[in-house]
């Protein structure tokens, strides 16, 4: 293919022709996946632990997330190597999508089944190491067969199908009650359905001689050697690291800072996260796709993204400032908005930059999305140390969101190879 100056040559072979079912079959697995994977973690794990741990609740949670985050965030980077690499007659994605989703189901299994703390540890490490290795699977697809000049559209669309499969799960556990295996497996399920229809259009293809490893050599460490020389790589994913930190600092604390700094209810706070939550489903509707397709459009994904930073550390000002509810929700529907941009462009910007193009897109799309595992674990102990060591002042800590943020804008502008 052709490249302007200064952008290098991709190196995987022109994506397939699909069918019209492709792209909302592959939307559809999103939102599948993300139930399964989300569901977990949002809701069905603090029930689970609440039936049968009762005051050892928050302990047993927080184990069991945390060891999960581990999990999670080796299975990303992972399953996309190996399914770079996968030689197969279904195609090199396939394999992962089925054995994570089976493996995942198997996780659940044991969460619901065996009323014991370490099944509940076990049973999640299992379900964060498969569906993560599902998940890169999904997303190396992107980079296989979406080209270059849609995949900011498409890019949006998926945030949109991730957060309609978030939003879905968390309902469908209010809908199931409290039966453990339902409220494991009904995720599930969706997910087996979602992915089942794709895997019936997806024009996979098995590993060429050019996406192998050659005899004698470590794909590991030659693989890190790469990031090192496509710099732009590194400053995305950093970029990511940074916004997301920040955007994990609101979300986690937005409760607290409203009942300890602005001083409302705890029935008024939770009423005010649930408005949130609706604000940020539907603006995420509306600005993802449409800025994905303004980035195919301009041919600006670097643009994009930083100006998207620089409004949502504005957003965490606005949030440092407010003094009452509603310039808290202003404050907060600003990010959103950010929030969307920045989701949609910068997934797309990272398939421009992959350490070795679009042939191993599913490693490098693995490591970036580690960005996000990473930051959602870090963030809590940011905010904890600045709250601590600054008498609980949450002008403070939004204030130090902001500067992460900020710094996602500097980051991103040393992107040199995409506009």
């Amino acid at each position: 293919m052709t490249t302007s100056p200064g952008t290098r040559q991709e190196t995987a072979a022109p994506a397939p022709r699909t069918s019209r079912l492709f792209m909302p079959f592959y939307l559809l697995a999103f939102a599948g996946l993300m139930a399964t994977t989300a569901t977990p973690v949002a809701v069905t794990l603090a029930l689970r632990a609440q039936q049968l741990y009762g005051e050892e609740k928050t302990t047993v949670l927080a184990t069991t997330l945390a060891i999960g985050t581990v999990f999670a965030s080796v299975a990303q980077p992972l399953g996309g190597w190996l399914s770079d690499r996968t030689v197969s007659r279904w195609g090199r994605r396939r394999p992962w999508l089925v054995l994570g989703l089976l493996g995942g189901v198997v996780g659940l299994l044991v969460i619901a089944l065996v009323p014991e703390r370490w099944g509940m540890v076990l049973g999640w490490s299992i379900a964060s190491l498969f569906l993560n290795l599902a998940f890169s699977a999904l997303f190396a697809v992107l980079a296989d067969q979406v080209p270059p000049d849609r995949r900011g559209r498409v890019s949006g669309w998926i945030g949109v199908a991730l957060q309609a499969g978030l939003s879905a799960g968390t309902w469908g556990a209010v809908w199931l009650g409290n039966q453990p295996v339902a409220l494991f497996l009904g995720p599930a399920a969706f997910a087996v359905l979602t992915t089942a229809a794709l895997l019936v259009v997806l024009p996979d293809r098995s590993a060429g001689p050019g996406t192998r490893a050659p005899a004698g050599r470590v794909p590991w460490r030659e693989r890190f050697a790469q990031l090192a020389r496509y710099r732009d790589f590194g400053f995305v994913w950093a970029g990511r690291f940074l916004l997301l930190t920040g955007y994990y600092i609101f979300f986690n604390f937005q409760l607290y800072t409203l009942t300890d700094h602005l001083g409302v209810t705890v029935a008024v706070a939770t009423s005010v996260v649930a408005l949130n939550s609706t604000l940020s489903a539907v603006l995420k509707l509306v600005v993802a796709p449409l800025a994905g397709w303004l980035s195919d459009r301009l041919g600006r994904r670097r643009v994009l993204v930083g100006c998207s930073a620089a409004l949502f550390a504005v957003s965490m000002l606005l949030i440092a400032l407010a003094q009452d509810v509603t310039t808290f929700v202003l404050g907060a529907s600003v990010g959103f908005v950010a929030y969307g941009v920045f989701l949609a462009v910068d997934l797309a910007l990272a398939t421009e930059v992959l350490p070795e193009g679009d042939a191993h897109g599913g490693f490098g799309l693995g490591l970036y999305n580690v960005a996000g595992t990473v930051s959602q674990s870090l963030a809590p102990v940011v905010a904890v140390s600045v709250l601590a060591a600054s008498g609980d002042s949450y002008p403070l800590l939004y204030t130090v969101a902001a500067g992460l943020v900020a710094a996602a804008v500097v980051t991103v502008m040393f992107v040199r190879s995409v506009r």
